[in-house]
Formats: structure tokens, C-alpha cells, sequence
């Protein structure tokens, strides 16, 4: 018999609660009723009902069915708390991040239900309902992943090392490979290793860097690069384009361009990428053979970036000084035209010639987005736009790093020939040749189109341009450089 996962698993109670309902189909009746748009009682609802159920002593199969019925609705709820779901909803900034927090308790609770299941049925390894505990609750553990990565928040303590624990004993047990059933249902194609694959692909994409609304499109997408991908014990395998696991480390796949990790324990495993790192490239190159959708062809490029090893390009000085950020095109326009906008104190961690990393309390700042644009007003000093680059939340705290938009900008009420009702406020930015830059336009991501007529208004004159080439763009913004008419 193989060693269960070293994590934590709930103890049972010794007394039976008859509060508790653990009936699959009273469950399910009570979970069609509840309210879809009001995800902050629905997530209490399911809280309420797993987290005391985990402690019970049910019979193994009625756990299982039990725990299926809430995951089912779990991921409706997790499907309806994307950040772009969450912000048509009638929820300010306090309310969104209240439910992205019961999220992540939601998911670990019913986390928690599988691994109990796990420990329950051990003495039976080879059983249907074993095999489906350890899938399910590597799935969950991985949806809290996500869930962390797609609010660009560290994940919980002991989570990664969990991720890795739950893989180590499907791998021990030999049937890291196999398909998942239970009663005569197909849970899973190609099984928990499969899926452990994906997870740590996801991990070495640089999640923190990936556009709002991004992280769960392309976790799923991953899925076909994940098959190319190969977990080996070999030294022969520690090229520098590939990643070590370490087994027994709650921390995602270290990168052995950087050499080996100073510490690490027996239980390490190499991520060979090169492979799925040849796939993507080479369907970058056929896609003009190929029919090839708007999205698949993003996904592909955002991967193709994300997957190159980080470098350094500039030397990071210690910074220490407090700033003023403002946030949105119309506060930005106000804070340059007469100085009175909402902002809020930041604190610049460290510079570079190419831009700073920022922080704040989580308490206090804004709910901001990769790709978004911020002013940036250092004391007795001029404001510089920047557009974000990467964010992550550690310990109540964000970090977030930002790409300087080089030059003095100058407001502007802009709208298009083709448009003339719609007006958009966008920033002119002058010719830059220390960096080689022309004179840019920066806009909302859904003003550009190439040779495109624009009619700008600065306060002091009006003029005309003609839009011509993108300089750097973002889901959020665009900045492009225009010829004069």
C-alpha cells in the first residue's frame, strides 16, 4: 500500500450532526434555488453546506455524490466570478474583492471534501472511487490555482506543495496516466497527469503577466501543448530551457536557465518544455496555411512570448519614495489639464531606465488590470504615463510592475471621422529619439484602425491626423504613431 500525500486532511467527528444534510438529492434541490446573480450568498450557501459535511462519517459512495453535486455548482459560481462577470454586476470595489476571497475559501473547502475521500477509501487503492478522489481533488486544488493567478494573487500557503504531494501519489500508484471513471462515467480522457502537466505549464507561462480575463482561456488552451510536455527523473534532462520540480517545495517549477536551486529535497522531477515550446512555434509558422481563429492565434502569440525565459535588460535601482497614481483616461486628462483628480499613495520598490515596480496596501488601491494606463506624479517632479505590465498580492500587499511611456504628455479630446458622435479622451505623446519613438497617440484599446481619420481637440487648437502604425498595445490600450493632414 502506497503512502497517502503528505497534506492536510480534515479530521472526522466522532458524533453524527443531525444539522448536517448529506442527502446528494436534497442538496441538489436546495442548490437549483439559488440566486445567479448574487454570487456572495450562493458561495456562503455551498460554504455552509460542505465545510460541515466534510467532518461527517458518510459512506464513501454518498460522499463522492455528495461532493460531485456541490462541484457542479462550484464551477457555475467559479465560471460567474470572472473579472469581466463581476463588473457588470451591481458590486463596487469592496464587494468584488469580498467575493473573490469566499471563492478561493469555497474552493479549499471543497477541496477538502475529495481529500477526506481520498484518506477514507486508501485501503482500497485500486478502487473507482479512490482514483476519482485523487483526480477531483487535484482538480480543485488546481481551479484554487487559477483562481489565484487570475486575480494575480500568490497562491495559499502549502497549495503548490499540495498540487505536487496529490501528482506524486497518482505517479506512485501508477495510474498517473490512466482515464478517470466512476460508475461508468468517463471523469477524464487522459487522466491526473495530464492535468498536473497543464498546472505547471500554466505556473512557468508568467500567469502575473497575462491580460485580465486571460488566465482561464488560456489554462484551457494549454491542454493541447500539455501532451508535449514530459516529467522525466533524468539529469541528462536539465537543459536550461527547462524547469525542476521539486516534489516536496510549495513552490512552482524553478527555471534552470538560473542553474540549480540552492536548496531542494530527493523528490525532484524535471519539466522537459521543449517539445510543446517546438509545438507552438511551429504552428505560429504553418498559420498562414492553416484556418486559424482570431482567439487560437492570440493564445498562440501570448504564449510564444510568455514562454521565453525572462532576462533582465536594465539594472534595477532601490527607489523608496512615495508617488501619486491616477487611473482611467478621463482622471488622467483632469490631473494634466488643472492638477485635481482622485489618486492614490503608492510607494516606488525600485526603477529602471525602462520603468518601476510600485506597491500599495490592498486595502487602499484601486482594482486594476494588466494592460491598464496610470499617471504616475513623483513629488516636485513631472507626471509620466505608464501602462501596467505584471501585478501580484502578497500578504496584503500589491506589487505591480509598469512600462514607462517615454515624454511629457498632452491631453486631448479625440473622436473619429467615421465616429463623429463618439468621443474618447487620449494622450499625445512627443517624438521620443533617445529610443527610438515617433510622436504617439495613446488610446483606448478600441480607438485605432490603420489610416484611420482622427480629429483632435487639445484646448488650445484643433487638428487632424491619420493613424498609422501600432508602437506597443495592450488589451486596454494602444499607443500608435499618426501623420499629420
Amino acid at each position: 500500500m502506497s503512502r497517502l500525500p503528505d497534506i492536510a486532511i480534515p479530521e472526522l467527528d466522532d458524533f453524527e450532526n443531525p444539522a448536517v444534510v448529506t442527502d446528494p438529492r436534497v442538496i441538489r434541490e436546495e442548490l437549483e434555488q439559488l440566486p445567479v446573480l448574487n454570487l456572495a450568498r450562493s458561495i456562503k450557501t455551498v460554504i455552509d453546506g460542505v465545510r460541515p459535511a466534510n467532518t461527517q462519517r458518510i459512506p464513501a459512495r454518498q460522499r463522492l455524490r455528495l461532493l460531485e453535486t456541490y462541484r457542479d455548482t462550484v464551477t457555475q459560481l467559479y465560471q460567474g466570478s470572472e473579472d469581466n462577470a463581476l463588473r457588470k454586476l451591481p458590486l463596487g470595489k469592496s464587494g468584488r474583492k469580498d467575493i473573490r476571497q469566499q471563492m478561493t475559501r469555497m474552493l479549499e473547502h471543497l477541496g477538502n471534501g475529495y481529500k477526506v475521500l481520498l484518506q477514507q477509501t486508501h485501503q482500497d487503492e485500486s478502487s473507482d472511487i479512490h482514483h476519482t478522489a485523487l483526480y477531483r481533488a487535484l482538480e480543485t486544488a488546481g481551479l484554487a490555482l487559477l483562481h489565484a493567478y487570475r486575480c494575480y494573487a500568490s497562491p495559499r500557503k502549502g497549495l503548490l506543495r499540495e498540487i505536487h504531494q496529490l501528482y506524486l501519489y497518482a505517479r506512485n500508484l501508477g495510474i498517473d496516466d490512466n482515464e478517470v471513471h466512476f460508475e461508468r462515467q468517463r471523469i477524464s480522457n487522459l487522466g491526473i497527469g495530464l492535468l498536473y502537466r497543464q498546472l505547471m505549464l500554466l505556473c512557468v507561462s508568467d500567469p502575473y503577466r497575462f491580460p485580465v480575463n486571460a488566465a482561464s482561456h488560456v489554462f484551457r488552451f494549454l491542454e493541447q501543448f500539455a501532451v508535449h510536455c514530459k516529467l522525466s527523473a533524468s539529469e541528462s534532462d536539465l537543459h536550461p530551457e527547462n524547469f525542476l520540480i521539486d516534489l516536496e517545495n510549495d513552490q512552482p517549477p524553478w527555471p534552470l536557465h538560473l542553474g540549480m536551486p540552492r536548496e531542494y529535497s530527493q523528490y525532484l522531477l524535471v519539466f522537459d518544455i521543449r517539445d510543446s515550446l517546438a509545438y507552438i512555434r511551429d504552428r505560429i509558422d504553418s498559420r498562414d496555411s492553416r484556418d486559424t481563429d482570431r482567439l487560437t492565434a492570440h493564445m498562440e502569440d501570448l504564449l510564444a512570448r510568455q514562454f521565453r525565459q525572462p532576462r533582465r535588460r536594465n539594472k534595477h535601482l532601490p527607489g523608496n519614495y512615495p508617488v501619486q497614481v491616477t487611473v482611467g483616461f478621463d482622471n488622467i486628462a483632469a490631473l494634466l489639464d488643472d492638477g485635481d483628480a482622485p489618486g492614490e499613495s503608492w510607494t516606488v520598490v525600485n526603477e529602471s531606465a525602462g520603468g518601476l515596480c510600485l506597491q500599495c496596501g490592498t486595502d487602499i488601491c484601486t482594482d486594476l488590470r494588466v494592460g491598464e494606463l496610470i499617471a504616475i506624479t513623483p513629488p516636485s517632479s513631472p507626471t509620466l504615463l505608464a501602462t501596467i505590465q505584471w501585478m501580484r498580492e502578497t500578504d496584503g500587499m500589491r506589487s505591480t510592475g509598469v512600462e514607462v511611456v517615454p515624454g511629457k504628455p498632452v491631453p486631448a479630446s479625440c473622436h473619429a471621422e467615421d465616429r463623429p458622435k463618439v468621443d474618447h479622451k487620449v494622450m499625445l505623446m512627443p517624438e521620443a529619439p533617445a529610443v527610438g519613438l515617433p510622436a504617439t497617440i495613446v488610446a483606448p484599446f478600441t480607438l485605432y484602425q490603420p489610416d484611420r481619420i482622427l480629429h483632435l481637440d487639445t484646448g488650445r487648437g484643433t487638428f487632424s491626423v491619420r493613424c498609422m502604425n501600432i508602437v506597443r498595445e495592450s488589451t486596454l490600450v494602444q499607443i500608435f504613431s499618426y501623420s499629420d493632414l
